[in-house]
């Protein structure tokens, strides 16, 4: 958040999260309210009784350059529903290669003997109904990691984030 207030007037972010297996639904929440600014439906929980919905919080003087996400194959779970919820309400573009579709909203619950059992209770879904489970993220501009390129120090996805974003200023 403080990352985000300090650019504020910047033109663009890029934010990378290739490689976030996830996190916890406050965070996401807060950051993608900062970036949008209206309670807009920010992503829907098919439970086997019923659909639970998630709206963003209204947020005065929020971000308005233009916001790329670098994702992964390794960018997982809270990241997918970051990032999916996002690209389905057109605030922000999705570079690099397809999430790997590890979605699930789960409990946590501590046993006696120390151990944690953990179980999915819901469907992560985005505003525009996409299921995000074994489905993942397809970025829009799709760039593939190329191990000779980082073997030179070049990153070919980042690369191609800015060339995105700098054509986008110029417009």
């Amino acid at each position: 958040m403080r990352a985000i207030n300090d650019l504020h007037d910047a033109p663009a972010l890029i934010i990378d999260l290739r490689g976030n297996p996830g996190g916890v639904f406050p965070v996401r929440k807060a950051i993608a309210s900062k970036l949008v600014g209206e309670p807009k439906l920010f992503m829907r929980y098919q439970r086997r009784d019923g659909l639970d919905e998630a709206y963003l919080d209204s947020v005065p003087d929020a971000y308005q350059g233009k916001v790329v996400i670098l994702v992964d194959e390794l960018s997982a779970s809270s990241t997918e529903e970051f990032t999916g919820s996002l690209q389905a309400l057109g605030r922000a573009t999705i570079v690099g290669s397809q999430t790997p579709g590890r979605c699930l909203v789960m409990n946590i619950v501590s046993l006696p003997n120390g151990a944690l059992l953990t179980y999915p209770w819901g469907q992560s879904q985005t505003p525009d109904g996409r299921v995000l489970e074994n489905n993942g993220v397809i970025p829009d501009v799709e760039v593939a990691l190329d191990r000779a390129s980082l073997l030179q120090g070049r990153d070919t996805q980042l690369e191609a984030a800015i060339e995105y974003v700098a054509k986008r200023i110029i417009e």
